[in-house]
């Protein structure tokens, strides 16, 4: 989430867990690096960088399997259309939905796991 390589252990910021809290999730996801300009007035004349952005990767290979939906993400962002605030607010609710209802999955089938394991 911080834009780099290689996942740091050190900073549990720079990267999402199945287990993470979905609020600390979307605190991670709000702090990530993005691909806008140094204000709104640029993004908006310019447009963003979403190629540069770890949000919109994150859609891509993750989130958003819709190819549409995708490619309006994408051309909203280029054109300026949308800011980098208002794309992560949308990405981080997905994500904490997607964390929710994973969590909740997780809890019911747990049972059954460790009955599995005994037997």
């Amino acid at each position: 989430l911080r834009g780099e390589p290689k996942m740091s252990k050190r900073d549990p910021m720079s990267f999402l867990l199945l287990n993470d809290d979905p609020e600390i999730a979307k605190k991670k996801i709000l702090n990530a690096v993005d691909g806008g300009r140094k204000t709104a007035k640029e993004q908006r004349e310019l447009g963003g960088e979403p190629e540069k952005c770890v949000v919109y990767e994150l859609c891509l290979f993750h989130f958003i399997e819709d190819d549409e939906e995708l490619k309006k993400m994408y051309e909203d962002c280029k054109s300026g259309k949308i800011l980098c605030g208002e794309c992560k607010q949308r990405v981080a609710e997905i994500v904490a939905k997607f964390l929710e209802e994973h969590q909740r999955k997780k809890e019911k089938f747990m049972d059954r796991a460790r009955k599995i394991l005994e037997d």
